[in-house]
């Protein structure tokens, strides 16, 4: 899992630049992904998930989990969603 981050260098920088802050797996757990119809789970641990999304795409939650020991991934625990992006590596 990965947070964004926008950062600004100096007070002087006109546009702030991104960071990524990577949470590896801990190895604790096997649960990196799971998907149905309904919802769209990464990480878990203590019944939460690093990162859930809703099967319309449209609310979501985050908290810290065991499979990748990360922090809150947005500004709150639970969230609605404005835009996404996804992508394919190949």
């Amino acid at each position: 899992m990965w947070l964004a981050v926008r950062l600004q260098a100096l007070p002087s920088d006109p546009e702030p630049f991104l960071c990524l802050q990577v949470f590896k797996w801990t190895g604790s757990n096997s649960f990196f992904v799971k998907g149905d119809l309904d919802s769209l789970m990464m990480g878990s641990g203590s019944g939460q998930f690093g990162l859930w999304l809703d099967g319309d795409l449209y609310h979501g939650g985050s908290y810290p989990c065991a499979t990748f020991n990360n922090e809150v991934l947005a500004r709150q625990e639970q969230f609605c969603i404005k835009e996404l992006e996804a992508w394919v590596l190949s």
